[in-house]
């Protein structure tokens, strides 16, 4: 499947969901929008719930390419203001190559949301200490990205988001308050290699690559705490054991939707 394809699709759907409510003036925008403001207002105000289980063999697109695509989601109370959204997704897929994580974020504000935690990797790269080595890679092949989230009331959980490849492990959890318009999560990430000396506390017990930091305050404008203690060893694959356990029984319902 190509992503623009599906991606027409998509809008063609909410084309005509708008096109059947009512219409209110356009309000010509003093300024550019944030980002977060541009996702948001793309939705019609009245936007059906939906429950839904897809399946996808492969997925192309000039920036990034994956395959075996499997997302469930149950969401309800969609409205521009996102302030009531409540529901559960899942996703999955890989393995898979991101060309250039810049331009896949430029490309459509929902791949901004999916790949919401390796932006904030990204970020990671313009402190002095990683800038020269770049730390973060702009090119990522990957075996499997993962995310569980929840959302009640505009405020989506990341239940967990985790990376595995070759060249880099991740995991990430935390809130993203999309009617307020703030974030809190913390991202935990081991690379296989680094070319440039690291702090000591940015080197895991066992002397890996291993980086993690804390994103707060503005979804639009975020700032970076990195976090100045070293990893354990095992750190990363133990918070996503944990994650999954924690996350088991909020998603029963909607992995019934496999089954279908």
């Amino acid at each position: 499947m190509r992503w623009e394809n599906a991606q027409q699709l998509v809008e063609s759907a909410i084309t005509a969901v708008s096109a059947a409510q009512p219409a209110t003036p356009a309000k010509r925008p003093s300024k550019p929008r944030l980002w977060v403001h541009t996702f948001k207002y793309a939705i019609p105000k009245r936007f059906p719930d939906t429950v839904g289980h897809i399946r996808i063999g492969s997925v192309s697109h000039k920036n990034f390419s994956f395959k075996d695509v499997n997302a469930l989601w149950d969401v309800r109370e969609i409205t521009p203001t996102l302030t009531k959204a409540t529901g559960d997704v899942r996703l999955g897929f890989g393995p898979g190559r991101i060309e250039d994580i810049q331009a896949v974020q430029a490309s459509h504000k929902f791949l901004k949301i999916v790949f919401l935690p390796y932006i904030y990797m990204h970020k990671m790269n313009s402190l002095s200490v990683l800038s020269a080595g770049t730390a973060y890679p702009k090119t990522l092949d990957f075996t499997r990205i993962e995310g569980r989230y929840g959302i009640q009331k505009g405020v989506a959980t990341t239940e967990f988001f985790h990376v595995d490849g070759p060249q880099l492990v991740a995991y990430a959890d935390g809130t993203a308050d999309f009617g307020s318009e703030k974030v809190d999560m913390n991202i935990l990430t081991r690379l296989t290699g680094y070319r440039a000396p690291l702090p000591e506390w940015w080197v895991d017990e066992i002397g890996r690559p291993a980086i993690g930091f804390r994103v707060m305050g503005s979804l639009n404008y975020p700032d970076i705490e990195p976090r100045l203690r070293k990893m354990a060893e095992g750190e990363i694959e133990k918070a996503l054991e944990a994650a999954r356990v924690r996350a088991k029984a909020r998603f029963e319902a909607i992995e019934k939707l496999q089954t279908l």
